[in-house]
């Protein structure tokens, strides 16, 4: 569009999923390593220096990266898996997995539970971690005496939260309302997240 050429590449297509899958998954993975963080933080403080060490942040933060890119690779390997019998013309401005999903003549049930599955680990397991440390700073900072010293924790937790919120409203929003949704909606609101 920006160059006046309005195809995309099968190739180029995969290639996208592959960096928006693993940009995802490493953007909710990384906010689970950030609650982590800030429940260690202010729920041992004195501790802290001992147990978020340096090898304990690489070795974190590298079985991330490493669990996102084997998780993209496997998406887009089932996606390469489908056959197109009729027209592979996408109407919209974006290479969507949805889209291209429903193109697809031959058995796409292993991409169906690949899909599912990858929700799921993107969507329903981080989120709910999330939550569990921030009700466990909450009942920290309950026990902390001082009025001065929760609101110092709290607007510590102020940024982070913010980021969880922009990051899974519009996802909740959108596999929510799931096959409802404009398939354009959806990438803006798929969008809006990243």
């Amino acid at each position: 569009f920006l160059f006046n050429h309005f195809i995309v590449s099968y190739n180029d297509c995969m290639a996208f999923f592959y960096f928006c899958y693993t940009f995802h998954f490493m953007q909710a993975l990384n906010l689970v390593v950030l609650a982590y963080d800030r429940m260690v933080a202010i729920m041992f403080p004195l501790q802290y220096q001992t147990i978020v060490t340096k090898r304990s942040l690489f070795s974190l933060i590298a079985s991330v990266w490493f669990i996102c890119i084997i998780s993209a690779l496997i998406a887009v390997g089932f996606l390469t898996r489908l056959s197109f019998c009729e027209s592979v013309i996408i109407n919209s401005y974006f290479c969507d997995h949805g889209q291209i999903y429903r193109l697809a003549c031959n058995d796409n049930n292993p991409s169906d539970i690949v899909g599912y599955f990858f929700t799921f680990l993107v969507l329903w397991v981080p989120l709910p971690f999330i939550l569990c440390s921030y009700i466990c700073i909450g009942y920290a900072l309950v026990k902390v005496a001082t009025g001065q010293e929760r609101r110092k924790a709290f607007k510590t937790c102020i940024a982070h939260l913010s980021l969880v919120a922009i990051y899974f409203v519009p996802m909740l929003i959108t596999f929510t309302i799931g096959a409802n949704i404009h398939p354009n909606a959806r990438i803006i609101n798929l969008s809006l997240s990243s």
